[in-house]
This record gives C-alpha cells, sequence and structure tokens, in this order.
C-alpha cells in the first residue's frame, strides 16, 4: 500500500501539470502542508488526552511517535540553518521545511501519516532506534555512582525517611543534572544558546520521548509509569508548539534582549520531571480545548 500510495501522489502530481492546475495550487501546498503537520495533530493529540483508557493509549502512543517524527524533521531543518555559511553552501530550499519545492513533499507525507495504516509505526520503526541509541550513549556519557553505592544509599534512605519524601528526593536528583547543564548554557553567547535551545526545546524531549515509548515494552508497573510519562511528553510538544506559534504571530518578541536565553529558561522548566510544570499547565488547557471543539464539531 506505501509503494501504492507514492504512485498515486507521482500520477496526482502529473495530472495535475497536465491540466495546468500546478501553478494555481504552489502558493496553497505551504499552507496545506503545515496544516497536516502542526494545528491537525495539535488538535488530536489534545483529543486523546481526555481520556486514559487503553484504546486512548494507544492512539497517544501513535501520536508520541507522531511528535517524535516531527521534532526529528524540525532538528535537521533548523540545525542546518544554524550552520556557519548554511545559506551561502546549501540552497534556500534546504533549509526551510515551508519552502514552495519541499511543500508538495510535505504535504504527502503528511497525508501519509495521517492514514489509518502502518505508515506512522513502519517510518518510527527507522527514526526510534537511532534515537534510542543516542539517548543510551548520552546517559552513559554522564557522571554517575557506580550501581552498588547508589543502590546502598537508597536502602539507607528508604529507613530513614518518609516515602513521601524519599520520591521527591529522588526526583530532585534526577533533575539535577538538568538543571546544572542548563544554568552552564545560559552563561554562553548567543551564538551558543542558539544551539542549547534547539537541544533543551527539541532533541532532549524527542529523546525522552523515545524512552517514554520504549519503556511501555517492559512490564504492566513499567508500562503505567511510561504512559503517563507518555502523556507528560505529549503535553509538552502542545505547548512547544503553542509557544512557537506565539513567537511566529509576534516575531518582535525575538528582538527583545535575552530573549533566546528566555525561551532556554522557558524549556528547561517545562520539562522539570518534580515540577510537573507541562502537565500542570496542558491539563488546565484540556478543558478550553474540549469546548472548543464541541464548538466546531
Amino acid at each position: 500500500p506505501h509503494g501504492l500510495y507514492a504512485v498515486g501522489c507521482l500520477a496526482a502530481a502529473r495530472l495535475l501539470e497536465a491540466v495546468r492546475l500546478a501553478p494555481m495550487l504552489r502558493p496553497v501546498w505551504p499552507h496545506a502542508a503545515t496544516l497536516l503537520l502542526t494545528p491537525v495533530p495539535w488538535v488530536r493529540t489534545l483529543l486523546t488526552l481526555r481520556s486514559d483508557g487503553q484504546e486512548d493509549r494507544a492512539l497517544q502512543r501513535s501520536w508520541l511517535m507522531f511528535w517524535v517524527l516531527w521534532a526529528s524533521a524540525q532538528l535537521l531543518s533548523e540545525a542546518l540553518a544554524l550552520l556557519p555559511f548554511a545559506a551561502r553552501l546549501l540552497p534556500a530550499q534546504a533549509l526551510s521545511l515551508d519552502s514552495p519545492s519541499a511543500a508538495p513533499v510535505l504535504f504527502c507525507a503528511a497525508a501519509w501519516l495521517h492514514l489509518p495504516h502502518s505508515g506512522l509505526p513502519l517510518l518510527y520503526s527507522l527514526v526510534g532506534p537511532v534515537l534510542a541509541a543516542r539517548a543510551q550513549r548520552l546517559s552513559d556519557a554522564l557522571p554517575a555512582l557506580p550501581a552498588g553505592v547508589s543502590a546502598q544509599i537508597g536502602l539507607v534512605l528508604r529507613l530513614l525517611l518518609p516515602a513521601g519524601l524519599y520520591a521527591a528526593l529522588a526526583q530532585t536528583a534526577q533533575e539535577g543534572w538538568l538543571l546544572l547543564a542548563a544554568a552552564l548554557c545560559l552563561c554562553t553567547p548567543y551564538p551558543l544558546t542558539a544551539y542549547t535551545l534547539l537541544y533543551w526545546s527539541v532533541c532532549h524531549p524527542a529523546l525522552r520521548s523515545v524512552e517514554a515509548l520504549e519503556a511501555q515494552r517492559h512490564g504492566a508497573e513499567a508500562a503505567a509509569d511510561a504512559a503517563f510519562a507518555t502523556q507528560v511528553q505529549l503535553r509538552y510538544w502542545l505547548l512547544h508548539c503553542a509557544v512557537s506559534a506565539v513567537l511566529q504571530q509576534l516575531p518582535w518578541l525575538l528582538w527583545l534582549p535575552f530573549s533566546t536565553h528566555g525561551q532556554l529558561v522557558l524549556a528547561v522548566w517545562l520539562q522539570l520531571p518534580y515540577f510537573r510544570a507541562a502537565t500542570l499547565i496542558a491539563i488546565r488547557l484540556t478543558p478550553v480545548g474540549r469546548v472548543l471543539l464541541r464548538y466546531i464539531g
């Protein structure tokens, strides 16, 4: 079916060229591709978060796969745009996902991902393992106590502290390296902060999303925790897209002093596992989304 879909898209492109409709549709393709790549998935993801049944969890898993692929495409495009002299070395079409030449291809690819078939898991199976390997390498590169020492410390703390306080301390320790790395990035000048912002706002959440997807394959208890992590990551992507839309509509905000550093602080704050900022904010957005969608549909 995937090959037939590709052949159908090529045949439709040839037909549009033959009937001379291609020039008329050329300005429409970027808007249509953008609609299928961000607003439509945003709304459909918001709908899947309204309940927590088995069917909804399966849909949440599928949409998290979509956002991992979306983040990978955004990461590649923005990383190319941040390269020094990229505008001179590469054509403009290669630096933007909204270029007229790339828009028809992106529209067909986005429509293919929305179709009810195995296209989304198939594409994720190509990208997901690569990101999972990168996440494991990053985890191995971070400094950590030996497994025996950390286990002994954990046992002593469990005996001395209440369960709630121990859980809070464990979560705080998990986010400690995140805060330390982000604080170091805030001390860098703008050119380096732009790269670190790309990592903390797109790459790091994509790696955490892959970890949540992979964790659902291990046991019932791990699957329950992974389902909650999946919902947290989905809410982060909803907020990330909302913030990006606001910045696109109000570009003067990017000209404010230390705007890049402010975006970095916001991106890191939304990912702190102890505060669950993304979850707390997006839970308030979900009922609003239901009311709006009730009037729309």
